[in-house]
């Protein structure tokens, strides 16, 4: 995942957190981590199966606050069956992780901001979700 400002530059992110996921959720090697590592031949797997009422839900940090305005994901390089077909992208203001606890809807704060939604999306695979928005911090 590459957030983006304004001008196009690539805002350094610190950590990717999975909402309810545990380790055994993704092969050695494949967890989510590799979501920001910002190397295209890394892939993030879920092998969870995500349903309307259990999204997979994904937390990427900034390294400080940034107005972002603009993403871009890749897909995998394999299994196109695992690749998102919908998905919303927005920003959390005041977001606090609670030291140890499980990550879950209810131990996040801060407010989601929606900037834009994407459903159905069919194949190419090619970069997922290059869009722009009004910036927000």
């Amino acid at each position: 995942i590459l957030l983006l400002d304004a001008r196009g530059i690539e805002l350094p992110t610190t950590q990717a957190l999975v909402f309810d996921m545990q380790p055994e959720d993704s092969p050695t090697g494949q967890g989510p981590e590799n979501l920001v590592d910002t190397l295209i031949r890394t892939q993030w797997t879920d092998l969870r199966t995500p349903t309307p009422e259990t999204p997979v839900r994904v937390r990427v940090f900034l390294a400080q606050e940034f107005w972002v305005n603009s993403y871009t994901f890749w897909p995998a390089f394999t299994n196109p069956e695992r690749d998102p077909k919908s998905w919303r992208f927005g920003v959390v203001r005041g977001a606090a992780r609670r030291r140890g606890r499980a990550l879950s809807e209810d131990n996040w704060g801060g407010t989601f901001h929606q900037l834009t939604t994407e459903t159905n999306q069919e194949p190419p695979y090619g970069p997922y979700g290059s869009t722009s928005s009004t910036p927000v911090p």
